[in-house]
Formats: structure tokens, sequence, C-alpha cells
């Protein structure tokens, strides 16, 4: 068996992303999931509200 058996790598990756799996407690996939939600609509309310900002201030600017 060669030492880059690709079962074996599989196999090894496989079971040790199982076994990181049950360190997880599922409320806090569930928070970080629900905060990333949250972070990633607030990142795009504010560059919508900006470009529209700039939008206004180059108008006003060139007359």
């Amino acid at each position: 068996m060669s030492t880059r058996d690709p079962q074996l790598l599989m196999g090894t990756l496989g079971g040790t992303f199982a076994s990181m799996l049950s360190l997880f407690v599922t409320d806090e996939v569930v928070q970080t999931i629900l905060l990333a939600g949250l972070g990633a609509s607030v990142s795009f309310m504010v560059s919508v509200l900006l470009k529209w900002l700039v939008r206004i201030l180059k108008k006003l600017l060139n007359g």
C-alpha cells in the first residue's frame, strides 16, 4: 500500500471531519448561522445606503 493511497486519505479525512462534527453544539451552529445572516444583511443595507448617499451628493455637487 502506497503512502498516497486515495482511499486511505479519504477515509482519514472523512473520519477526522466526522469526529470534529461532534465537537460543535447544535445551538452554537444555529446561532452562528443566524448571526452570519444578520451581518450579511446589515452589510448589504449599509452598502445600498452609502451608494444612494453618494449618488445624491454627486447630484448636489454637479448642479
